[in-house]
């Protein structure tokens, strides 16, 4: 995934694709291409054919984060992206990125940014510029 204008390239995916390795590689795919859906933990670790706790484990001991916050990253990248470029409404970039309220999605914006998604919009949407 590349980033338009002149930002930088630096993509968050990439790098969780990069950090769940050869072994978890194909369940991140599963992830975007089902980000609409629910994604629970028994979801997750059907689709790599194990136990909900074994696969809980060990995909924190080769991520060094749980499974909830990998899905968590996904969803605010895929958020940030429709922010950057689109001109949909805040909620429904919400539904449409994953995570299903507005609100879930500011929580975890201004958790991790600093910043709500209106603000996010504001700063690098390429439509304000």
């Amino acid at each position: 995934m590349r980033r338009l204008g002149g930002q930088s390239q630096f993509s968050a995916s990439m790098e969780l694709r990069s950090k769940a390795g050869e072994a978890f590689s194909q369940l991140h795919d599963w992830i975007l291409e089902n980000i609409e859906s629910p994604l629970l933990i028994e979801d997750l670790a059907e689709q790599v054919m194990m136990s909900p706790r074994n696969f809980s484990r060990i995909f924190t001991e080769k991520t060094g984060m749980t499974p909830g916050k990998y899905v968590e990253l996904i969803l605010l990248e895929r958020a940030r992206e429709l922010l950057e470029v689109g001109t949909q409404a805040v909620d429904a970039i919400a539904r449409i990125s994953g995570f299903k309220r507005e609100e879930s999605m500011r929580r975890v914006f201004i958790r991790t940014l600093g910043i709500t998604p209106s603000q996010y919009r504001t700063h690098f949407n390429k439509n304000n510029h």
